[in-house]
């Protein structure tokens, strides 16, 4: 687990994040732009099984359970749906049992971190 300097933040969630928010931007476009054309060109590739750049976010939702957000390539409100992508991402990464910390205050950071998202959870 790659963790930033500043902050303690976990890298890989505002990476795949960002991936995310761009798809939801290209999905939300009207039928003749330019992005939206690309994309819809670029998604019988995907699914023929060749990989492109919708192969990537297609995984990164299969892995933090979004399966029928892709099939059916409808998630309603674009901000409540990265909210709650970010949130699960968090929680999935944090609650991965294979992590390896470097030192006690990742550990803390790391504590720290699942108990406010419980706490956010419970709320």
């Amino acid at each position: 687990m790659v963790l930033g300097k500043c902050g303690r933040i976990l890298v890989c969630i505002p990476y795949m994040t960002n991936c995310v928010r761009y798809w939801c931007k290209v999905l939300c476009k009207r039928q003749k732009t330019y992005y939206r054309q690309y994309y819809l060109m670029l998604k019988p590739f995907d699914d023929a099984g060749r990989t492109c750049r919708s192969t990537k976010v297609k995984e990164v939702l299969f892995v933090y359970s979004f399966v029928f957000v892709w099939i059916y390539q409808y998630f309603g409100d674009c901000n409540l749906f990265l909210n709650a992508f970010r949130l699960r991402s968090l929680i999935i990464t944090l609650n991965d049992d294979t992590v390896m910390f470097s030192t006690p205050f990742d550990v803390i950071i790391t504590n720290t971190l699942k108990l406010n998202v419980e706490q956010c959870l419970l709320n």
